[in-house]
């Protein structure tokens, strides 16, 4: 079979599909708090995120996130261990990156992390 001319689409078969989605959040390490950061790539298990400063590849992470376009201002605490990390890829305010992985997030959050995913993945959509 001939190989295709023009390149083929790459479609994402990962268990939670991710959604490109901005939103600011607080965090703290070791009871530390630290300057605020910026997530992205967002799925219901982890994100991807930037930070003002390095993190650590394990380092476990008090995250909360404040959603917008809510009735009311929705806040979702959880922890978030970091999974990878990038650094000297940005020149702005951001430092770094990483991949965070959620867990330990309570049930009342989960089910308002889970809606708002669904609601805005299904707006991206149309």
């Amino acid at each position: 079979m001939p190989k295709p001319q023009y390149g083929q689409a790459k479609f994402d078969r990962r268990q939670f599909p991710r959604l490109t989605f901005e939103l600011p959040f607080t965090f703290q390490v070791a009871n530390k708090k630290m300057p605020a950061g910026i997530s992205s790539n967002l799925s219901v298990t982890g994100m991807m995120a930037f930070f003002p400063q390095a993190v650590r590849k394990g380092e476990i992470l008090e995250l909360t996130i404040l959603l917008p376009f809510t009735e009311k201002k929705r806040v979702i605490k959880t922890r978030a261990e970091v999974v990878w990390t990038q650094t000297g890829r940005y020149t702005n305010e951001w430092s770094c990156n990483a991949g965070l992985r959620l867990f330990e997030m309570p049930p009342d959050s989960l089910q308002i992390w889970e809606a708002f995913l669904k609601e805005w993945g299904s707006q991206k959509k149309s």
